[in-house]
């Protein structure tokens, strides 16, 4: 966390007005005070005005920022790191389950999840059934068919045709 009323004891210091400091980091005066005033500025700026006051950048964040000093480096842009293929619940659930490869007769116990309602995981395994359903009905069948209850430890869902 940043101290930022800080900009104005080191000023006052060093006798350097804030109109000064400003001109120093190429900001208008109003946006200084306003930075000052709501506790906030980027790391470019705070380092311009640590520059112009010779001061170590630290000076602006608390004693437990500046112990633990990982949390005021820059972040490092890092390159060749592959985007994690986001998938939906229902997609989650039918990688979880062997919904897919069921016979007629079989069923399966899918446990609560504590994060989850189980009237929501109840919807989002219909969902999953209703989408393998539609993906193996061909103009021969009529696709899968699917039932569920809930039971004290999950939802049981069977296939039915």
């Amino acid at each position: 966390m940043k101290d930022l009323k800080k900009i104005e004891i080191l000023c006052k210091e060093r006798g350097m007005t804030m109109k000064y400091l400003a001109e120093c980091i190429g900001k208008p005066l109003y946006q200084l005070r306003n930075s000052i005033r709501v506790n906030r500025a980027p790391r470019y700026d705070l380092e311009k005005i640590a520059k112009c006051l010779n001061v170590d950048i630290k000076v602006f964040y608390l004693v437990a920022d500046v112990v633990n000093s990982e949390q005021i480096e820059i972040i490092k842009i890092e390159k060749g790191i592959p985007i994690p293929i986001k998938q939906t619940y229902v997609e989650q659930i039918l990688r979880k389950t062997p919904i897919a490869q069921m016979e007629i007769g079989d069923s399966f116990l899918f446990p609560f999840e504590k994060e989850v309602l189980p009237n929501i995981l109840f919807n989002r395994l219909n969902r999953a059934a209703n989408i393998i359903s539609s993906r193996t009905q061909t103009k021969d069948t009529f696709g899968k068919k699917y039932t569920a209850k809930t039971e004290e430890n999950g939802i049981r869902m069977w296939r039915t045709n």
